[in-house]
């Protein structure tokens, strides 16, 4: 808890709690549970975008997940270190990737690469407690949307987050048109193609139907019986 408070004093915002309890002024004193007004328009789970954190400090783990999640729309996925995310990136839908740079097994910013190969449209904050020019330069030229230098306050990183996953929704909106418009193109030139078999076929057949009578008059006709066009010059 003395790492969260630290945390949450530079924050200067504190874990929520999920249950609201107030004293009851009817003389016994004791306490009532009121359970959270949950909104009904609220998302679907699983039209949430899901954003994957790779973080190793426990501190900085449970002020996201407790302070920072319930003020932005998402599913939160928690990893410890490299291995751990490539994993979760292989086999889940990522749409936000908030790697730390210093993580036990490597530089968090490995995970780039492995992300824009495996989901190209989505995007990744990377955050260091040692911010560098050369460090922010490496890491946009390598696919991510921002640079976090810590310290920072809530709601910075949640504007941070918005902002990427608002840049992510964008950029998946234009993969996907693109991808329309790649199979579009394709079933045209599939057409195009069917098209001219089609098209040399029916010449091939027209001219071998236009030969074909004329090797069959040749053939029957004696020698020299059939008779020669006269030319214009030539009188009745």
């Amino acid at each position: 808890m003395k790492n969260l408070n630290s945390w949450g004093k530079f924050a200067g915002i504190y874990p929520r709690m999920s249950w609201c309890r107030m004293m009851c002024d009817s003389g016994a004193g004791e306490e009532k549970i009121m359970a959270p007004i949950v909104s009904a328009n609220k998302p679907r789970t699983a039209d949430l975008p899901r954003v994957l954190v790779v973080e190793d400090e426990p501190a900085l783990v449970e002020l996201v997940r407790d302070v920072v999640g319930p003020q932005i729309d998402c599913q939160l996925v928690f990893a410890g270190d490299i291995q751990e995310a490539r994993t979760i990136i292989e086999n889940q839908s990522v749409d936000l990737l908030v790697t730390d740079l210093h993580l036990p097994d490597g530089d968090g910013m490995t995970l780039l690469g492995s992300l824009r190969d495996k989901i190209p449209a989505a995007g990744a904050i990377v955050i260091t407690g040692k911010p560098s020019v050369s460090a922010a330069v490496t890491a946009l030229r390598a696919g991510a949307a921002d640079f976090l230098p810590k310290p920072f306050s809530v709601s910075h990183l949640v504007e941070r987050v918005n902002k990427a996953l608002e840049r992510q929704k964008l950029a998946a909106k234009t993969e996907k048109r693109l991808d329309r418009l790649r199979d579009a193109v394709r079933r045209l030139n599939h057409s195009r193609r069917m098209v001219s078999k089609k098209v040399d076929l029916l010449c091939n057949d027209l001219v071998s139907g236009l030969r074909r009578p004329r090797q069959t008059i040749r053939r029957r006709a004696p020698s020299g019986s059939i008779p020669k066009t006269a030319g214009r010059g030539e009188r009745s």
